[in-house]
């Protein structure tokens, strides 16, 4: 049997070490990466819920309830574990925004059974499948000063750190100008393509926390 400097033998216990080290990271390091492919952007941002939020939308992937007026919109994504990059299997993306005229419906927080049905629009609860992707149509929304165009959501699943976020529109200059949610990553930039039947249609991915005693609500308020 061959027999090594001891300096050789370090040096390889050290490059493994730092291999797996590498891989255990996760997104926080940016060097995470299993089956579902690679997590570039580490664990998705927070950002605040804003004051319209309602708990307990109802489940849907078609946030347009009255068929209001405007440009159709596919939001689509995988839900993903920051530590393994493994899909999550049944998260639930809760979803709100404004309509073409940049209107929240209701523009109130509280829960949906506080409203009348035709006072809901614009907002409702995703599931995403057994492969943790996810996917549903809306208008554009609305710009309304002093926010940037933007989309929320709450994006919750048993064992992981529920958060909220904020996705933006990629190219907006009054995106680098918004006080509310400052900083802005390139993960929650949507890059929109028109479809063939004249929608338009942008994908987002979201990287949870793992946490076995994840809090019942983000840290975020």
């Amino acid at each position: 049997m061959r027999k090594y400097p001891l300096s050789i033998v370090v040096c390889w216990i050290v490059l493994v070490i730092g291999s797996g080290l590498a891989f255990a990271q996760g997104p926080d390091g940016n060097e995470n990466s299993g089956e579902s492919g690679e997590i570039e952007c580490g664990y998705t941002a927070e950002s605040t819920s804003g004051p319209y939020y309602v708990s307990g939308a109802p489940e849907t992937d078609n946030l347009n309830f009255n068929d209001s007026p405007g440009q159709e919109m596919i939001i689509s994504g995988t839900v993903l574990d920051g530590s393994t990059g493994e899909p999550i299997p049944g998260a639930q993306i809760e979803v709100w925004q404004t309509d073409a005229d940049g209107r929240y419906w209701p523009q109130a927080s509280g829960d949906a059974s506080d409203f009348d049905e035709d006072e809901l629009n614009f907002r409702g609860t995703v599931i995403a499948d057994e492969d943790g992707a996810y996917e549903f149509t809306s208008v554009v929304p609305g710009a309304y000063s002093p926010r940037p165009r933007h989309i929320h959501y709450r994006i919750s699943a048993e064992g992981y750190v529920p958060i909220f976020t904020q996705t933006y529109w990629a190219g907006d200059e009054a995106v680098s100008a918004d006080r509310a949610d400052p900083d802005v990553d390139d993960c929650r930039l949507l890059v929109f393509e028109e479809t063939e039947d004249g929608a338009v249609a942008a994908t987002f991915n979201v990287v949870l926390r793992p946490d076995p005693d994840a809090p019942a609500r983000p840290s975020l308020p």
